[in-house]
């Protein structure tokens, strides 16, 4: 099961499928405990608190089926056919584990540890003040000349490459785009596709082909899914810095458009990395450059 696309990794939608799992097995708890509890001793008493536990039970149960099936991009229809089968018996064990195993994908795939009771709240982790930061190096690589007699075919044919942004909710990921080849030249911009690519921790890489158009004079761009979906659409919509060496770009899927972050040319960065055996951002895959095909 694939975990949902990268927008829906924002934090606040990963938080949502974290305490709703949390809910959904809790609820699971209280309800055999009320159970063990109504067969051991049926009095009055005990058949009370046994039927609260239960009523508790059913409403933690459909809460968290709530959070989940939104957090994982459920159609309503669909999330209001999971709620109903959490109060019908069999039912509700079956749609518990599908509900389960997909938010464990994607918890793990935004770099959670789930454990028997889930997730618990990630931890940030701390940077090391003593090797600079991706955005110290992005600074260095967009002051970087250009040399004498370039142009922008020269360096825009080559693998781009950068941290996921922070607001999808993956800090250990990388985000690549490779442009590939022009497939038109006119007064109004080069047509190209590029192909993009995002790798998370624990693996999962996702790979797109988009098309779009770029302008050499303004370095302004837009590339949209090559062959859209019902499911997700993909557009990056930003510009080029002056030496072409960084990407500065917001993406959007299904409209959603992200913050603007930036990518840079990974052959120029590597010389801005102070130690090869431990690189700033963990990179699954380096494409070789490549030069753009003209019509």
């Amino acid at each position: 099961m694939t975990p949902p696309p990268l927008p829906d990794s924002s934090p606040a939608t990963v938080e949502k499928v974290r305490s709703g799992q949390k809910m959904l097995l809790w609820g699971v708890l209280l309800h055999v405990a009320s159970t063990v509890v109504r067969l051991a001793n049926p009095s009055p008493i005990i058949l009370t608190a046994s039927g609260l536990m239960g009523l508790l039970a059913i409403i933690l149960s459909i809460i968290g089926t709530i959070r989940v099936s939104s957090g994982l991009r459920y159609h309503i229809a669909l999330r209001i056919a999971c709620c109903v089968f959490m109060i019908i018996p069999l039912a509700n064990i079956v749609t518990l584990l599908i509900l389960s195993r997909e938010a464990t994908a994607c918890l793990r795939a935004a770099g959670y540890q789930v454990g028997l009771m889930g997730a618990d709240k990630k931890v940030p982790e701390t940077a090391d003040p003593a090797r600079p930061s991706f955005a110290e190096i992005k600074d260095k690589v967009a002051e970087v000349p250009l040399a004498e007699g370039s142009t922008w075919r020269d360096y825009f044919f080559a693998t781009f490459s950068g941290p996921i942004p922070k607001n999808y909710g993956a800090a250990s990921g990388v985000i690549m785009i490779v442009p590939e080849k022009i497939t038109a030249e006119t007064d109004a911009g080069i047509s190209l596709t590029v192909a993009l690519e995002y790798c998370q921790k624990p693996p999962f890489a996702t790979c797109r082909n988009l098309t779009g158009t770029l302008n050499p004079l303004t370095r302004e761009f837009t590339f949209s899914d090559k062959t859209p979906s019902d499911r997700d659409n993909w557009k990056l919509v930003g510009r080029v810095s002056e030496n072409w060496r960084v990407l500065y770009l917001r993406l959007s899927v299904d409209s959603t458009p992200s913050d603007e972050f930036f990518l840079i040319h990974e052959l120029t960065g590597a010389d801005f990395i102070p130690d090869e055996d431990t690189p700033v951002h963990p990179s699954p895959s380096v494409s070789a450059p490549r030069q753009g095909n003209p019509v």
